[in-house]
């Protein structure tokens, strides 16, 4: 979340009149993330979040994520979804851009986490892929094959900076990445961004899911492999990056007592959790060139998952051990 757009309190106001909501008594913007305006908006008996929507890539599939998220909130998933105006409309306009209003979710993201917050975690995501899996509309994963190519070869120079002979080692896994395909996993809509920020907990229960703004249909384990590469890495005494194995093991059990993972998705975990490092690791580089406004947006620094990239390279788990201890 972000502030592009600075909104007056009578904008608000006015635009709150489409809604069938009490009167707006205070606003506040939301100056995490780097893709939309969010603001907290207040009313007598409520508390909404408006979201003002910056990105064209975004604004071209809402009916997508609107339809998805009334999917889920129909079939009681803990996701927010868009409050209609008196017309019945989803979208609204304000400040000449695509602006939507949703329901507000009580609950913090957390700064640490333990093996059972990620239990919780893994069941619940289970629960959503269980939950979406008669949803009829169709969005691909932006982050395909052609991505990570095109953007290795145009950062490719940057990349070598960040350290020698990491863009050999990223081609390697885009070759294997092009197999997977024959592994016929079990595909369905995936968050695909199941960072700890889009996580609301209250009383270590998960409150609300959030910014469903990469979800589509791919193969189901990348959700675990965005968790376990943004969730179960720590750093040890001597600062050296080290991963929690009992966090994965608990995502795992957490997420196989909803829906039972196979062996073929559980040996594709190594090659998932490296294929995501690379795919947060060049998303963040684009990110950083693009030179926003600290103030507006914020940025996250793309080392961090060099770093992941390299510890999985080095490292492999055998996730389907994990699951059976």
């Amino acid at each position: 979340m972000a502030i592009f757009t600075k909104l007056k309190s009578e904008e608000i106001k006015l635009f709150f009149n489409q809604y069938n909501t009490s009167v707006v008594e205070e606003y506040l913007p939301i100056h995490l993330g780097i893709q939309n305006s969010n603001y907290f908006i207040k009313t007598k008996s409520k508390t909404y979040i408006l979201t003002i929507f910056e990105d064209n890539k975004i604004i071209r599939k809402l009916e997508f994520y609107f339809n998805l998220l009334d999917f889920l909130h129909t079939k009681g998933f803990c996701n927010p979804y868009p409050i209609q105006t008196i017309k019945g409309k989803r979208k609204s306009i304000i400040s000449k851009k695509s602006a939507a209003v949703f329901n507000f979710i009580k609950g913090d993201s957390l700064k640490k986490s333990n093996s059972k917050h990620l239990f919780e975690l893994g069941s619940v995501i289970a629960s959503m892929h269980i939950k979406s899996k008669n949803f009829k509309y169709y969005k691909s994963n932006e982050y395909s094959f052609n991505y990570w190519t095109l953007n290795r070869r145009k950062l490719s120079i940057e990349i070598e900076k960040k350290q020698l002979g990491l863009n050999s080692l990223i081609k390697q896994d885009l070759s294997a990445f092009q197999k997977l395909d024959n592994l016929n996993l079990p595909r369905g809509i995936i968050h695909a961004d199941l960072f700890p920020d889009n996580v609301l907990f209250g009383n270590n229960k998960i409150k609300g899911i959030l910014d469903y703004y990469y979800s589509c249909k791919d193969y189901l384990i990348i959700d675990l492999a965005i968790i376990i590469i943004s969730w179960c890495f720590y750093k040890s005494s001597s600062n050296k990056l080290e991963i929690n194995k009992l966090k994965i093991k608990n995502l795992l059990k957490g997420y196989n007592a909803i829906r039972k993972i196979n062996n073929k998705e559980l040996e594709s975990l190594n090659i998932y959790c490296r294929l995501y490092s690379i795919r947060f690791f060049l998303s963040r580089m684009i990110t950083a060139k693009l030179k926003h406004d600290p103030s507006k947006v914020t940025t996250k620094k793309p080392e961090e998952y060099i770093k992941k990239f390299l510890y999985f390279k080095k490292h492999k788990i055998k996730f389907e051990n994990l699951i059976k201890s």
